[in-house]
């Protein structure tokens, strides 16, 4: 009799007299092998071994458990960790198999996660099992909510569609248990099968129902680490619009259909209406100074079922000047109320210019001849506008000919508008940015449509970068010309630019230890990461060596932590400097320890190259007068070699290294450890 105490729970065992079992068909006496209690948290199971229908080792059953618990905890793939929580159960009783199927509850269906000693072909017919009262154990258990226990499935009705599907595989006895959320919603089925027939005992019912817990658990954790990850997708996504709203050149602002709250404007809007702020328009009544009340009712009038979607109206500004909106609006959904989108373009020039073509008209309907010198000397202003405006203006025939080039635009083009007439874009640029000039302006004739592209021009003082609007220019007969019009983006692109360098820097950060400078554990894993994928595509040998700083506590125990940060900061220096290969790399793996990963690195080289690390460091000659193996500092290396086509992961062979490790610093220190393996066989040296 042994018994255990953690100071919460107590274990207790007790160990039989010698005992022979009886012949198959004699019922089995009750012998009590082992009697436990275990409690995690809030759930509490009781293991009972007796006679030969139930737990055979309590130890496995604990360590199992454990072992669950802390890939969950630890945040592991949540896939890798319902494999291990069915290998560990099937670890207690070998002639067990299990599954974990996910309840789909959209399709009414469940679907595989997990079943390591179960062939493809089984859980490829199970994948996608319509639920219900009869479709076999995991269907009828996630249908139902509740344990399925069939102890024979080749006369149990709900297997009559499975049953030769259970001959092929093995399988004569199944119990499902369902897997319950926090909330008590079926999240799938945690299932044991075994090739005799069975009825489960008391400690086997409280085994599925503790396993398919654990199993809740690690499912609940990845669905809330998908909402999280959901939620800040939308963050980021409201970022955005945000940010677009506020860029927009035309003013946005959203009214409440009920009330005529303004619910939201956007920067250019308060502009529109010579302010800064929204605060400086809203301190004087901006609705009853600066809005027409006749405006509300414009916004919900209508022609028929449908809103009218445009107005031109005249506004005040907050230094007392008029000038005219065109309104556009559209109907939505805003903060749960239904409101109006209403877009707001400042059509004032547009207005003066159509007032002054009316007049102009006007005049020569009655006096054409006598105004022609008139009209010219409108048409020279209209020339004098365009050439002073600081933004690019051009505009093209439908063959691609320049017919007008302002003086912004003969800056960026190297020629003059009287030189530039009559010429294409062939004419002027380079073939490829020819070509992309000619691609938009035929895509607008094709359209109809305006669009919107950046264009870049190199000067002697760089490249500018332009933000182009093409559109078509109509007559009676159709499209007659591509007018263009681009306001320089130069210093947005480079303040861009830099955002970028500032990011890639910060992201170079990340990867370097802060006191080292050289690279960090983050770095290293990323590296081991992308390396051993590349060793098992190619079946190349990878090598890491582990290092660890011998008798570094007492070395910072005695001459002080600022002495001991130099010693690491020269040693780091030594061993980055003494590899001569781009792509090996030596990272800081925490505290006073290091880590070399080889990529393509056979045995014997990673060898040398660990010797070569040794010597570095003793030739450093840093006094250390409290160590126990020389009066310098030195090191202790574990090295070991993979070959890629070897069934390992990543972590497997850190471990490795790492034994390796202590292993010289328990065989005496300041020495190497190494281990070679070649897929077969393994080859240690010390």
């Amino acid at each position: 009799m042994a018994s255990l105490s953690n100071g919460c729970t107590r274990l207790l065992v007790l160990v039989p007299p010698r005992w022979n079992p009886p012949p198959c068909n004699t019922p089995s006496p009750a012998v009590t092998f082992t009697f436990a209690v275990y409690k995690l948290a809030s759930t509490s199971i009781r293991i009972t071994t007796a006679g030969n229908g139930g737990l055979d080792d309590l130890g496995t059953f604990l360590k199992a458990r454990a072992g669950a618990l802390e890939r969950i905890v630890g945040g592991g793939d949540v896939a890798e960790t319902l494999d291990a929580l069915c290998r560990d159960t099937e670890d207690i009783d070998p002639g067990m198999r299990c599954s974990i199927l996910y309840y789909d509850q959209a399709a009414q269906c469940v679907r595989h996660a997990a079943a390591p000693s179960l062939p493809d072909y089984f859980t490829s017919a199970v994948d996608g099992l319509a639920v219900g009262p009869t479709a076999g154990c995991c269907g009828a258990a996630a249908y139902t909510g509740e344990r399925v226990i069939v102890e024979y499935v080749l006369t149990h009705p709900n297997w009559e569609a499975f049953r030769d599907l259970a001959r092929r595989a093995g399988i004569r006895a199944c119990w499902s248990q369902p897997i319950y959320s926090s909330t008590k919603d079926v999240l799938g089925t945690f299932a044991m099968y075994f090739d005799e027939a069975r009825r489960p005992t008391e400690d086997e019912i409280q085994l599925i129902q503790a396993q398919a817990h654990l199993a809740s658990l690690a499912i609940e954790r990845r669905q809330t680490e998908k909402m999280l990850s959901e939620s800040e997708a939308l963050r980021r996504s409201e970022q955005r619009l945000r940010t677009i709203f506020d860029v927009n050149p035309s003013g946005i602002s959203i009214i409440a259909l009920e009330t005529n709250e303004r619910l939201f404007t956007n920067q250019a809007f308060v502009r529109m209406f010579g302010a800064e702020t929204i605060d400086q328009l809203s301190a004087v009544g901006f609705e009853a100074t600066y809005v027409n009340p006749a405006d509300f009712d414009w916004l919900r009038s209508r022609r028929g079922d449908a809103f009218i979607t445009e107005v031109e109206v005249e506004r005040l500004r907050r230094d007392g000047s008029r000038w005219w909106c065109l309104m556009n609006r559209r109907e939505i959904e805003f903060e749960s109320q239904q409101a109006l989108l209403v877009w707001h373009y400042d059509i004032t020039e547009r207005k003066r210019a159509e007032q002054e073509i009316e007049r102009l008209n006007s005049e020569l309907e009655l006096r054409v001849a006598q105004r022609t010198s008139e009209l010219r000397k409108s048409q020279a202003l209209f020339k004098a506008i365009v050439d002073h405006s600081p933004t690019k203006i051009h505009i093209k025939d439908t063959d691609g000919r320049y017919v007008l080039i302002n003086r912004e635009a003969e800056r960026l083009f190297g020629v003059s508008d009287a030189e530039g007439r009559g010429k294409t874009a062939h004419d002027l640029f380079p073939k490829d940015t020819a070509d992309r000039f000619t691609a938009h302006d035929q895509a607008v004739i094709d359209s109809g449509e305006p669009m919107v592209a950046e264009e870049a021009f190199t000067l002697d003082d760089g490249i500018h970068t332009y933000l182009t609007t093409k559109f078509p220019i109509y007559d009676q007969n159709g499209i007659t010309a591509v007018g263009a019009i681009g306001t320089e983006i130069t210093a947005r692109k480079k303040a861009e630019a830099a955002l970028e360098k500032s990011r890639q820097e910060l992201a170079l950060l990340s990867f370097t230890d802060a006191l080292t400078g050289i690279a960090n554990r983050r770095k290293f894993d990323d590296v081991l990461d992308t390396e051993w994928k590349r060793a098992q595509r190619n079946e190349t040998p990878l090598s890491i060596i582990m290092m660890d700083i011998d008798f570094f506590k007492p070395f910072n125990d005695n001459y002080g932590h600022t002495a001991g940060d130099e010693c690491l900061k020269i040693l780091a220096k030594a061993l980055s400097e003494s590899l001569e290969r781009p792509g090996d790399l030596v990272a800081r793996y925490g505290g006073e320890e290091f880590v070399c990963i080889m990529p393509e690195t056979d045995g014997d080289g990673a060898r040398n190259v660990a010797e070569q690390l040794l010597e570095v460091v003793r030739g450093a000659r840093i006094p250390h007068e409290f160590s126990s193996v020389a009066d310098i500092v030195t090191m202790s290396l574990g090295c070991l070699t993979v070959v890629g086509r070897q069934d390992l992961t990543a972590e497997a062979i850190m471990r490795d290294a790492d034994r390796l490790l202590y292993q010289s610093k328990n065989g005496g220190r300041n020495r190497i450890t190494a281990e070679s393996r070649d897929g077969e066989r393994s080859k240690i040296s010390a």
